[in-house]
């Protein structure tokens, strides 16, 4: 049976270079994104896509990944090959010895056997399901790390990747234990839990809620498509530091998923001022201009953007 990887979801060779990689990555997403396509599995589509660009994209998560993909492979080969040679051959087959044409394996009378007996086709297919379960929580488990570890998440429909931060702990009691644990739930993954956080937090007292807290609970509302919201978020984080650079770039994030391109592209522009190494940023800018039918200047935004693609917040 054929292993679907993460090279299959994204159309490319398991030697394939990470700018091809990203290339292929933003061909599917411009394909499979759910505010582009309307099929009914898009949504889910989409999902694998970006698991599978953040793992491959990222050089020591790809490498575990091939070693388990290796590991996955040669276990099915070998059950496959024993299968093979013990059809060939035959369990029951008569001994060399016996020179009789007519005794063959169907025909031969079979020795009693004392007691229960497993035959060595069922103990290998056993170690095959225990070696295949194995490698399938592998996977698992470097999938979840992958996701806590990078940091990575979906702040604009075209998949950005924020960096967030980590909030003041000076305040006490539920103030203090409910921003650390939407904190937690950010960098888990779990950006539902985190929001819900967040909100209770602003809730109860908004006026003390940190620019952190209002630039997390952003990060989470984009992730989650809610770009209005986020939007609104990250206005709070502005006018406590104007010049949040960060800010501003998420700010544009949000922008883009509401479709307001030339806004988009004049918060995505503040933030290349002080944050011009940044690849989503660039990236940002360079589908602003794009859907602004400004072809030229979108294509000199992505090249930037595959120049700065080793820094902190991009593939």
């Amino acid at each position: 049976m054929m292993i679907i990887t993460y090279y299959h979801i994204l159309g490319v060779s398991d030697d394939a270079t990470t700018e091809e990689i990203a290339a292929a990555f933003r061909k599917k997403a411009k394909q499979w994104h759910p505010d582009v396509c309307r099929l009914p599995d898009a949504e889910e589509r989409m999902k694998e896509i970006n698991k599978a660009a953040k793992i491959l994209c990222d050089v020591r998560r790809r490498k575990k990944y091939d070693q388990a993909l290796t590991r996955a492979t040669f276990s099915e080969q070998e059950d496959h090959n024993s299968a093979w040679k013990e059809q060939a051959t035959g369990t029951d087959a008569a001994p060399a010895h016996d020179k009789n044409p007519q005794h063959n394996g169907r025909s031969r009378m079979k020795t009693p056997r004392a007691g229960p007996w497993v035959s060595p086709a069922t103990v290998r297919f056993a170690a095959g399901c225990c070696a295949w379960i194995f490698v399938v929580i592998v996977l698992s488990v470097l999938l979840m790390n992958g996701v806590s570890m990078l940091n990575l998440s979906q702040a604009s429909p075209y998949n950005t990747l924020p960096a967030t931060r980590a909030s003041p702990t000076t305040s006490t009691g539920a103030y203090s234990q409910s921003i650390v644990q939407g904190d937690e739930l950010l960098e888990a993954g779990d950006y539902e839990g985190a929001l819900r956080m967040y909100d209770a937090v602003i809730a109860k007292n908004p006026d003390l809620a940190q620019k952190e807290v209002w630039y997390n609970r952003g990060i989470a509302q984009n992730v989650l498509g809610r770009y209005q919201d986020a939007s609104q978020s990250f206005d709070r984080v502005l006018a406590m530091a104007p010049g949040d650079s960060l800010a501003l770039g998420q700010k544009g994030s949000a922008l883009l998923g509401l479709g307001r391109y030339d806004a988009a592209l004049y918060y995505t522009d503040q933030a290349l001022v002080q944050n011009s190494d940044s690849e989503w940023i660039w990236n940002n800018r360079g589908i602003a201009l794009k859907n602004l039918g400004q072809q030229k200047e979108a294509r000199a935004a992505f090249d930037n953007a595959l120049v700065f693609k080793t820094g902190r917040s991009g593939f």
